[in-house]
């Protein structure tokens, strides 16, 4: 879990610059390019924390309780954005879905527009707005 910690300090530090570079046309391209790397490393952190809290619910660990709301709510983003497909849920088994990512320029924020099986709406999620349960790093690995 240390590592979301110290992975997230890498992802703010990316969106802080994208929010800089976003009024400056003349930087586009290294702000696209920053998108898409933020991007790229979200997504992977989305996928370890959904690990992370799989495994507290697997264990029946009493911390997981805290926690349903947050895993419910990875495994409808993790779902798309690994297997390209929407959650199971009653009435979705199997359907494709394929996310389509945005960006904040005001925060510098990505995240994807993705459906919601459970509200049968389309709902934005950003990794920013869950990553207030990771760790922060200590000073040890």
């Amino acid at each position: 879990m240390y590592d979301l910690g110290y992975a997230e300090r890498h992802l703010l530090d990316l969106e802080k610059r994208i929010a800089f570079l976003a009024p400056n046309n003349s930087a586009k391209d290294e702000r696209d390019f920053l998108i898409c790397e933020c991007s790229a490393h979200s997504k992977l952190w989305i996928f370890g924390l959904y690990e992370v809290l799989r495994t507290f619910k697997d264990q029946k660990s009493e911390k997981f309780d805290a926690l349903k709301s947050l895993f419910r709510d990875l495994e409808i983003a993790r779902m798309p954005l690994a297997k390209h497909m929407i959650k199971s849920a009653p009435g979705f088994r199997d359907n494709h879905h394929y996310p389509t990512g945005g960006w904040r320029p005001d925060t510098g924020m990505v995240g994807w527009s993705m459906f919601d099986p459970y509200e049968k709406k389309m709902r934005f999620f950003y990794r920013t707005m869950v990553s207030a349960v990771a760790v922060p790093p200590s000073n040890r690995c």
